[in-house]
């Protein structure tokens, strides 16, 4: 009986171990995997640079009437609350970033008509602010203006005001981000609305 009960501790012992060594295993593989799916700073600079720059002409709407900027480039991260997908004190960009789209000249008008537009907003807006796609406005590498978007929360944080931005956005509004976003190939495209 003793030698039996011997036995069976041993192979549990074994299993066991076998076991936590899987676990931790796939728990290390995890782990390279997800840091793996974040983009790292040279990664995104070099997107950047290689960008194609626009000749922008003719904006009308405020912050874009003075703006200077030739190339926007929208990006998917992870939200952390109230964290920006760049950080303008310290120059940094997040770095939980995912996946950097650029727009093409069509696509930034198409942006910039949308974000001036009052249609876009009239809703209410959340307290809490988890963005899930930045939008950065560039004069060749410099950064000009910052914009964060939330759409569980319903509204977005500029870098420069934007004058019609008092609401949450509008149903239109939303609508409008999530069709933007799914021609870009951005998360927020694969909402249903």
């Amino acid at each position: 009986m003793k030698k039996g009960l011997k036995s069976i501790i041993l192979i549990f012992g074994i299993l066991l171990s076998f076991s936590l060594s899987s676990v931790s295993n796939y728990k290390s593989v995890l782990l390279s995997d997800q840091k793996e799916t974040y983009l790292n700073e040279s990664q995104i600079l070099d997107y950047l640079i290689k960008a194609d720059s626009y000749e922008i002409k003719e904006l009308k709407n405020k912050p874009f009437d003075t703006l200077q900027f030739n190339k926007v480039i929208a990006y998917d991260f992870e939200g952390t609350p109230w964290k920006s997908v760049f950080n303008q004190k310290n120059n940094k960009y997040s770095d939980v970033i995912t996946n950097q789209k650029k727009l093409n000249i069509e696509q930034i008008y198409r942006l910039v008509n949308l974000l001036t537009n009052p249609e876009t907003y009239g809703s209410e807006q959340y307290e809490c602010f988890n963005p899930h796609q930045g939008i950065i406005f560039y004069d060749n590498e410099k950064v000009k203006l910052v914009i964060d978007i939330c759409l569980d929360c319903n509204y977005l944080v500029s870098s420069i005001k934007i004058p019609t931005v008092d609401w949450g956005f509008s149903d239109e509004g939303i609508k409008n981000i999530i069709d933007l976003s799914k021609d870009l190939g951005l998360n927020y495209g694969n909402i249903k609305k």
